[in-house]
């Protein structure tokens, strides 16, 4: 019976002990989980700063070159290319170098041709002679039968 009690005894000593290793892996594996959390996050974060960061630049960047834009009245115009002749034409390879042309932006004012167009149908006079007078209603017709029986109430008669 001794061998038998120091044999549970020590069924139960090797059974915690493997609960316990059981229970320190699993504490293990959840830290392991919950850094791994930490660090996704914390990249996330570094992106998501990193993009804003961008997104802030580019909108400074844009801004500066509207005021730029909005502000500067000189245009550039290109120079007028040399007089060549068509000797010189064929024996020239290579691609024309000279920049594109470029034309000094409209000087329209929008808004003022916005309200001339939206005045144009003003002026219109339909010329169909004086509007046709609206046509009568028709009088519902059967209202004694109506009368007799009661009324539906609600959506569905209730």
């Amino acid at each position: 019976a001794e061998a038998a009690e120091s044999a549970r005894v020590q069924a139960e000593a090797e059974a915690a002990a493997a609960a316990e290793q059981e229970a320190a892996a699993a504490e293990a594996a959840r830290l392991a989980e919950e850094t791994a959390q930490a660090e996704r996050r914390d990249a996330e974060e570094v992106e998501q700063s990193r993009t804003s960061e961008q997104r802030l630049h580019a909108a400074d960047a844009f801004a500066e070159l509207s005021a730029t834009a909005a502000t500067a009245g000189d245009t550039l115009v290109a120079e007028a290319p040399a007089a060549t002749t068509v000797e010189d034409d064929l024996l020239d390879d290579d691609v024309d170098d000279s920049p594109m042309p470029t034309y000094p932006p409209a000087d329209t004012d929008m808004a003022s041709l916005f309200r001339e167009l939206s005045s144009l149908g003003l002026e219109d006079e339909p010329t169909g002679g004086p509007p046709a007078p609206p046509a009568p209603r028709p009088k519902p017709s059967g209202s004694s039968a109506a009368a007799g029986k009661p009324k539906k109430k609600g959506l569905f008669g209730r």
